[in-house]
């Protein structure tokens, strides 16, 4: 998800902000255009895996609107995570995925 904005390159542009002081607001407002990202709603995340991290991830990405795919060598962890991902097998993810 991070992939859908330039961070490290709007990170390194606040730090040249460092000492402009009360120039800052109309700096950022006139900046942050060059920082737009892409619209994920409605995007697919493809998931491999659903341990710890990748449950937090799918349902953070059901709670901003994506649809999530996924596999997992163990099948019953898609359904303790939520109804709403849905499980495809490794070749298939790849092909649907967005992200």
């Amino acid at each position: 998800m991070a992939s859908s904005r330039n961070l490290f390159a709007g990170v390194s542009w606040t730090k040249t902000l460092e000492n402009e002081g009360e120039q800052v607001p109309q700096l950022v407002e006139a900046g942050i255009k060059q920082f737009a990202g892409k619209e994920i709603k409605g995007k697919t995340l493809g998931i491999i895996g659903f341990g710890a991290i990748g449950a937090l991830i799918a349902n953070d990405a059901i709670a901003l609107d994506m649809d999530v795919i996924g596999f997992d060598p163990f099948p019953g962890m898609v359904g303790k995570i939520t109804s709403a991902i849905s499980s495809y097998d490794l070749a298939a993810q790849f092909s649907i995925s967005n992200l």
